[in-house]
């Protein structure tokens, strides 16, 4: 993937958390991916970060993410990143 395709793919993944439309995650995250850093319970794919976002989102209804850093070229992309969000409900 190029450099450009990378910073795409993670403006569509953004756009999943910061908004609600976890179906983006299909469309952002390969059904192979593994997730080295996993919640408990977490699937790999697209179904597994659906999963976790949408139970933060009960936790924190405004969840926000902001991207802090970015590191990227054809082969990989590495971001740094802060969620910010208001706690209204129960977290897992």
């Amino acid at each position: 993937m190029s450099k450009e395709g990378n910073l795409q793919t993670l403006a569509k993944f953004a756009e999943a958390v910061n908004t609600g439309k976890f179906e983006l995650f299909k469309e952002a995250v390969s059904s192979e991916n593994i997730d080295h850093d996993p919640a408990r319970g977490q699937v790999p794919g697209p179904e597994g970060y659906r999963a976790f976002f949408e139970g933060l989102r009960v936790a924190f209804p405004d969840l926000r993410v902001a991207l802090e850093t970015l590191v990227a070229d054809e082969d990989s992309i590495a971001i740094a990143y802060t969620l910010t969000g208001t706690h209204n409900g129960p977290l897992m």
